[in-house]
Formats: C-alpha cells, structure tokens, sequence
C-alpha cells in the first residue's frame, strides 16, 4: 500500500474515509456514499482520482435507477395509457 503525503501541507498522510450524502434527482431522494481521503495532520480533506471515479459512479447510477423508474407505466394504471420519458412529461402512446 502507497503512503499518500498530504500535498496541502506536506506532513500528514491520507487516509481512505467516506461519508454519506443525501441526493434528489427528478424528485427521488437517496442517500450516497462517496469517498474521499483526510489528513491526518491538517485535517485536509480531498479527493483523489479513485475517490472522484466512485463518486461519479455512485451518481450515474442513481440516475441511470431513477431514470429507468420514470420510464415505468404509472402503477394501477394500463402500460399503454400513460408513459413518462426522459424529459419528465406525460404523453400518450396510444396515439388516439
């Protein structure tokens, strides 16, 4: 394992940590874990490269999920009636 030196004050090391933040999209709430590393010695808190490509996985994702939920016939009613799409409005795919 690399020991990573803080480049904000170049005495401490960092240290792999998490937290969890509550995110909307579309109205859907969801709370995300993303990562990012401190140091032991200033307190600084950063992300790395690692850190910044879970953290972008952790979105796209969300969004991806909340996506394909919008995209779900609306429940109780007939699949053909109501549709949302990628734009968040109602059409009619019946075309009546």
């Amino acid at each position: 394992m690399t020991i990573k030196i803080c480049p904000l004050c170049a005495e401490g090391h960092l240290s792999q940590s998490s937290y969890t933040c509550n995110v909307e999209y579309r109205g859907v709430k969801k709370d995300l874990t993303f990562s990012m590393h401190l140091c032991n010695i200033c307190g600084g808190d950063m992300a790395c490269n690692g850190d910044l490509n879970h953290n972008k996985t952790e979105v796209v994702s969300f969004r991806k999920e909340v996506d394909e939920s919008l995209k779900k016939p609306l429940r109780g009613m007939s699949p053909h009636v109501l549709y949302f799409d990628d734009s968040s409005y109602i059409e009619d795919i019946k075309n009546d």
